[in-house]
């Protein structure tokens, strides 16, 4: 599950700004920004309104169809001719939405002119490190925390689904038989969150909000409080085993 284009941008677009009026694009009379994957073209116009510097490139015809609401599949060409296109492109960009074509990610740190890698993703720092650009000057940021909100529906939707027995009931449905029966509410259940980073927060008010009693632990639970990470108690990782 991923978070809508539209949340992916908005909570880049404001850095983004910042970073070609005030940072290192500061001093340039035009910055190239190649997007690499999926993008509806509300989304592209929003990019280059940004700023009039910007010359916004989204190569239609080399990325591939979007499948689904957030799709942000990386191209994988396979033909020699959509190769050159992309490696033309690569050449000329100083920023990237997304890391490009897959058979491409290892020449990044490479290219001559890239300076700025905005990425659709969250935890991407083994992924860059992987494909070489741990020790380069190319600045890679993340899109972290905008996804939290349909992780945490999706982990709510399975609890609701073995509470309820929704496999057993579709089981059921295939050979028509049709009894009663009645699941588990999660009011009164003990959800335990290990690890409240955002989407774990975003887990925990949500099964609140079903009246699940939520334990939860961080790495320093001195420097946090219960509520602040919308659980009924924070433990320390030692006391998870007693629970």
């Amino acid at each position: 599950m991923a978070a809508p284009a539209q949340d992916v941008l908005v909570s880049s677009l404001d850095e983004f700004a910042r970073g070609v009026r005030e940072g290192i694009f500061m001093d340039r009379a035009r910055v190239r920004v190649v997007i690499t994957s999926p993008l509806e073209s509300e989304f592209v116009e929003r990019i280059a309104a940004v700023d009039s510097r910007l010359d916004v490139v989204y190569p239609s015809e080399l990325i591939p169809v979007m499948r689904y609401p957030a799709d942000h599949a990386a191209p994988n060409p396979r033909d020699p001719e959509e190769l050159a296109a992309w490696r033309s492109l690569l050449d000329t960009a100083e920023v990237l939405f997304d890391f490009g074509p897959r058979p491409m990610m290892a020449e990044l740190a490479a290219l001559p002119k890239l300076r700025w890698i905005q990425a659709t993703s969250a935890g991407v720092g083994d992924f860059a490190v992987r494909i070489g650009l741990g020790d380069s000057q190319i600045i890679v940021t993340t899109a972290s925390g905008v996804h939290a909100r349909p992780l945490a529906e999706f982990t709510l939707m399975a609890m609701l689904m073995f509470g309820k027995g929704a496999f057993g009931m579709l089981a059921d449905q295939k050979v028509h038989r049709w009894q009663r029966y009645a699941g588990e509410e999660l009011a009164g259940k003990v959800v335990g969150v290990v690890g409240v980073g955002r989407i774990g927060r975003e887990v925990a008010r949500l099964a609140r909000c079903l009246d699940a009693h939520v334990v939860g632990t961080v790495r320093s639970v001195e420097t946090h409080t219960a509520e602040e990470l919308n659980l009924d108690r924070l433990v320390p990782m030692a006391e998870l085993d007693s629970l």
